[in-house]
């Protein structure tokens, strides 16, 4: 495996090279520091939890955030709306009222 890489602080490039080897079929057997051999832990991704479960999880979470949002969002919209039409009723209203000429 080679690799380069430069400088952020003054640009100098730098590289050098490593080799390693993966033997197929022989199963990685973790030690401890004191050089006790543990077992390799079981292959279930998050503790025995399904895959899926998290990522319904995750959608649930976002549909109702999304939902909530919105919900507050439209609340607010549709009040001011709705105090803007009563507004120009009220102006209309006014506009309408026979004036007294005298």
């Amino acid at each position: 495996m080679q690799w380069k890489t430069v400088s952020a602080l003054d640009g100098d490039p730098d590289q050098g090279a490593f080799v390693f080897t993966v033997k197929p079929g022989v199963p990685a057997t973790p030690t401890t520091a004191t050089g006790v051999t543990t077992p390799p832990p079981a292959a279930t991704g998050t503790g025995g939890i399904p895959l899926w479960v998290p990522v319904v999880v995750g959608i649930l979470a976002l549909l109702i955030g999304l939902g909530g949002g919105l919900g507050i969002g439209r609340r607010n919209a549709v009040s001011s709306v709705s105090a803007m039409r009563r507004a120009i009723a009220e102006q209309q209203k006014q506009e309408d009222l026979p004036t007294k000429h005298t």
